[in-house]
């Protein structure tokens, strides 16, 4: 008896398991040859926003729109890479001056503003 319900409880763990990762790897956008799956749609969304618990509270219209500029961003990654963007020492060295600056200033925002506010209220 014992050892049917462990093997009943396993493949029910198993079919979870295994329908929850094809969920995540279902492709939401294509574009060329290359695909946007839910798994990364779902992060570089909740990057943007902030957090899942806001991301969670966002529309339908929200997400299309976002789902609309990711495809276009990566479209724009790909065609730089396709002329060559990418190995150029002057763009190279402007973008890691913006990540410099843009880094120290998400910095001090995540780290001094935001808890300063929320002690504030």
């Amino acid at each position: 008896m014992r050892l049917s319900f462990f093997v009943y409880v396993l493949t029910i763990l198993l079919l979870i398991t295994s329908c929850s990762s094809k969920l995540s790897e279902s492709v939401v956008a294509e574009y060329g040859n290359e695909n946007i799956t839910l798994k990364e749609f779902e992060k570089a969304y909740i990057k943007t926003v902030g957090d899942s618990a806001k991301a969670k509270q966002d529309s339908f219209e929200r997400y299309k729109d976002f789902l609309d500029l990711y495809v276009k961003y990566k479209m724009k990654l790909a065609d730089a890479k396709t002329k060559g963007y990418d190995k150029k020492d002057e763009l190279q060295n402007e973008f890691i001056d913006y990540k410099k600056n843009i880094g120290s200033t998400l910095i001090i925002e995540k780290q001094i503003k935001e808890p300063g506010i929320k002690d504030l209220y």
